[in-house]
């Protein structure tokens, strides 16, 4: 079989969104629209400005993206030690390879492209011939590159920041250091540099959190703020009128007042992590930032002290995920260390939301910032949810991390529930605590969770043994599950619980190495079975009542849940396992370890269908309901991985592997794409661009010589070219009743034996006839003349394509001669069709066209043997290729009649 997964390939990524690499802006000049770009590990992500709605993704790098640039066409990034140049945010165009350490500066300057490396190696290339165009070496030690900047209307100038504090002009055109800028009073290292919309002033921010504005041309300090002792990561100008800078360091933005010289005002924790980049919007009031805490944020300045507010974002979990689960078909409900829960879907980015993070008290925690809530919970370890009653109560239970109480959590409504479920018997434990580090003393702790499938009752189980159950809509206690010669469940820590469907039979599994089975309503156990290991996780398939136990021994126990009896024992993991999933149909089961194997057994035979490597193990595993999707998260890794089964898209062959089969390949992980549909074109195309790719999609041929490939225009085009007049003359308004003309008041007469009136002096029309000979070719009869070579004919076959059915009409009539046409013109027309029907392209265009040259044209073709013979060369062709194309229609029309008959009989 190989390494490659039979079953699950790589689909896409969800929940990514940005990453410590600082993003890069570019505005569209045809669709009016600002674009961001954020490098998300091997790929970078397109958003427009407007919604901060994915766009696009690009191919992904073969490591992660260091660092990210763009100009009006290209985006560039580099990646170890090469740079790439994307066209149309997705392919590589360019690549420039050169450099012998990691790149970490890039600067597209004009026709040129500057790239520095961490070993102080700067490179000027020459973008579309990808020539090197200068090289320059740069002694770390005495002056090593942090920064890049070309001030604005400096020809061929380029400004380098160092780490030891000092700044160099240099001329790179003539290769030149012009002149070196030392700051007397900070000598710490430069981090960032920023052109303002004054020329000749830049703004310079430094590791020490200070930040000043200086004037290069004299070289003097005009004014110096500080922000704080974080290094100052990004400073952005606002372009749309007031005199404000914004400065970025750590996780706040200040704000200053650049008439007055004073701080305006500071926006605390706008990421929860340090801020990567930030950019304001030219004419706008909006500012961009990105963090590593996996957001992009939009603020508008629009309030009164000068702040910004949040206007959009799009974030995901800012810590590693711990769990995810398939709440229903389209919908993914996951949790993380960051105590926060989201809800990600498969059907459109839009609809992912957040519920919040976990607090004892979630009306103080939305009054206070989010870093000031001193009541957040741990993070969140596991869950279980119901459908049943998502609309009228809370129908998800969590538990956090060596934390005693439960919390409830509504999907309806996106948020924390209502309830933090704990017995009384802890809750006396508390209360008569002296201090505050009792409860840590006790040690009490919620281990495992599961509710009912009708979305009622929940079950909670802690260390100390104890399983009790609660109800969902009130949070009342309902019971607690007793052994007879116990005061609890299990003498020790209970592992996991499983109810079956119908509610009858409750399986609790313990650290105490024992199986339990209880009666759900009398809460009395049925049948205790000891296992040889301890069981770590349960996972219950509720439609075939099976079981799953995981152990520490590295295997998986499946119980029979109506008979209690052993019904597979499954291994050949190699490290403890961290999840299990059931297919709806119980017919496989998904499980994943530490050994970074993934393996999907099946039950019938107890087998081994499949088994894929991945880099980092995966910590949770889900299975879609129609186990079409497999969802993934894995260690330090802040998405959730979609791998698709290719079993429901294809032949399979499931021939089983040996148990303890180890694949030595690893499967990459999946990587973002864009699945809305309406995703907005490719905003680096210009015209030239896109002539010339669609110039290249014209010279695409068929994938064999007996196939015949249509044109992909829209039947508008092409369908009613024939009846074009007739279509026309239907439509053609009627003409408005015209006014007459006043009569004169004296009618002049003329004399005779009947009177008549004089109308000699009426004005009558006239109109200059040019002939239509002495009318000049036009492009594409002019293009039929000459069609020495093939790339001729596909120009001049293109040029009616681009043309409406008018035009096309009017082209057609115009190749007589009479309408400044002639006979080689018309010649040339039908080569042009003859030479479309033996590529085998463009078939259905080719015969609408035929068909009205010949409709307009009969008269001419008829009297001419040069045209006769070339129709007959025609009509050899075309019935060579419908003979083929009559020949698969036909068998096609058969096959569907037959598969008609055969259901109305059945």
């Amino acid at each position: 079989m190989g390494d490659k997964a039979k079953l699950f390939e790589p689909y896409r990524a969800l929940g990514l969104y940005s990453s410590h690499i600082p993003h890069c802006t570019r505005y569209h000049q045809k669709h009016q629209e600002h674009y961001v770009f954020v490098a998300v590990g091997k790929v970078f992500h397109t958003y427009n400005c407007s919604k901060l709605k994915l766009t696009q993704v690009s191919n992904a790098h073969p490591e992660d993206i260091s660092c990210i640039a763009a100009d009006r066409f290209l985006v560039y990034t580099g990646c170890g030690n090469t740079v790439r140049a994307f066209q149309h945010n997705r392919q590589v165009k360019y690549t420039y390879e050169g450099h012998k350490d990691e790149v970490h500066l890039i600067l597209p300057f004009s026709e040129h492209l500057i790239t520095v490396d961490i070993s102080g190696a700067v490179k000027i290339w020459h973008i579309n011939s990808q020539e090197l165009y200068l090289d320059m070496e740069f002694d770390n030690k005495s002056f090593q590159i942090t920064s890049i900047l070309h001030p604005s209307t400096y020809v061929n100038k380029i400004l380098f920041g160092s780490s030891q504090g000092t700044l160099q002009l240099w001329n790179i055109r003539k290769n030149v250091m012009l002149y070196t800028f030392k700051d007397v009073t900070d000598t710490s290292s430069v981090v960032c540099m920023a052109q303002s919309p004054a020329v000749d002033v830049i703004a310079i921010g430094r590791s020490s959190g200070s930040v000043v504005i200086v004037n290069i041309k004299l070289d003097r300090e005009i004014m110096r703020f500080v922000q704080n002792e974080d290094p100052i990561v990004g400073i952005a100008f606002r372009l749309d009128g007031p005199p404000t800078m914004v400065t970025g360091g750590g996780q706040k933005i200040s704000v200053w007042d650049l008439e007055e010289k004073r701080l305006l005002s500071v926006m605390e924790r706008v990421h929860s992590d340090k801020i990567a980049g930030m950019t304001f919007l030219p004419g706008q009031p909006a500012l961009l930032t990105n963090s590593a805490d996996n957001s992009v944020k939009m603020w508008a300045f629009d309030q009164s002290d000068g702040s910004g507010r949040l206007l959009r974002y799009r974030a995901g979990h800012s810590l590693p995920p711990t769990k995810i689960r398939f709440h229903d078909e389209t919908n993914i409900i996951s949790v993380a260390y960051d105590s926060t829960m989201r809800i990600f879907s498969l059907e459109n980015e839009h609809l992912v939301k957040s519920m919040g993070q976990a607090s004892t008290n979630r009306a103080m925690a939305r009054r206070a910032a989010s870093h000031l809530d001193k009541r957040k919970l741990p993070p969140i370890v596991d869950f279980s949810s119901s459908t049943a009653r998502q609309r009228e109560w809370d129908n998800i239970i969590a538990f956090h991390h060596k934390t005693a109480i439960a919390t409830t959590w509504n999907f309806h409504r996106c948020k924390m529930g209502t309830y933090k479920l704990l017995h009384e018997r802890f809750r006396n434990l508390r209360t008569t605590a002296k201090d505050k580090n009792k409860e840590k003393k006790v040690g009490v702790y919620v281990t495992a969770v599961t509710s009912t499938q009708c979305g009622n009752f929940c079950l909670v189980g802690y260390n100390t043994g104890h399983v009790d159950i609660f109800n969902m809509q009130s949070g009342l206690h309902r019971g607690t599950f007793v052994d007879a010669d116990l005061t609890s469940a299990h003498t020790r820590q209970i592992c996991g619980i499983a109810v079956n469907l119908l509610n009858q039979v409750v399986v609790t599994a313990g650290s105490d190495n024992s199986l339990k089975f209880w009666r759900f309503k009398t809460k009395k156990l049925i049948e205790k079975i000891e296992i040889e290991s301890k069981p770590s996780m349960l996972s219950l398939q509720g439609e075939n009542s099976l079981v799953a136990v995981a152990l520490d021994d590295f295997s998986i126990l499946v119980y029979d849940l109506d008979t209690r009896n052993l019904a597979r024992r499954l291994t050949g993991f190699r490290g403890n396992i961290t999840d299990m999933t059931w297919s709806a149909d119980g017919r496989w089961l998904v499980a994943a370890s530490m050994d970074c194997t993934i393996r999907t057994f099946e039950l019938s035979s107890s087998s081994l269908i499949d088994c894929f490597l991945v880099d980092t193990p995966a910590v949770t595993v889900a299975l879609s309901v129609n186990a079409d999707v497999l969802a993934t998260c894995h260690v330090d890794d802040l998405g959730v991985f979609l791998w698709y089964n290719s079993s429901i898209y294809g032949r399979v062959s499931l021939a089983p592997l040996p148990l303890d089969y180890h694949p030595t390949n690893v499967v990459e992980l999946p990587a973002s794409e864009v699945t809305d549909g309406d995703v907005a074109e490719s905003e680096c195309q210009t015209s030239k661009e896109v002539t010339q790719d669609n110039d290249d999609a014209h010279l695409a041929k068929p994938l064999d010589e007996t196939l015949v490939t249509t044109s992909g225009l829209p039947s508008t085009k092409w369908a009613h070219l024939v009846s074009l007049d007739i279509i026309k003359k239907r439509n053609k308004p009627k003409q408005p009743v015209k006014q007459p003309k006043l009569a004169p008041f004296f009618i002049p007469t003329v004399a005779g034996l009947t009177p008549s009136f004089d109308i000699s002096g009426e004005e009558k029309d006239s109109k200059i006839v040019k002939p239509m000979s002495l009318m000049p070719l036009s492009n594409f009869a002019s293009s039929l003349l000459d069609q020495e070579s093939t790339s001729n004919q596909l120009t001049a076959m293109n040029k009616l394509k681009e043309m409406g059915p008018s035009a096309i009409d009017a082209e057609i009539r115009g190749l007589a001669s009479e309408c400044g046409g002639s006979l080689e013109v018309m010649s040339g027309f039908l080569k042009l069709i003859l030479s479309t029907l033996k590529s085998r392209r463009d078939f259905e265009f080719a015969e609408s066209l035929l068909a009205l040259f010949m409709k307009v044209h009969a008269g001419d073709i008829a009297s001419d043997p040069i045209l006769v013979e070339l129709l007959e060369e025609i009509e050899i062709e075309h019935k060579t290729c419908w003979d083929s194309l009559r020949k698969d229609i036909d068998q096609s029309i058969c096959l569907l009649n037959h598969i008609k008959a055969v259901n109305s009989h059945a």
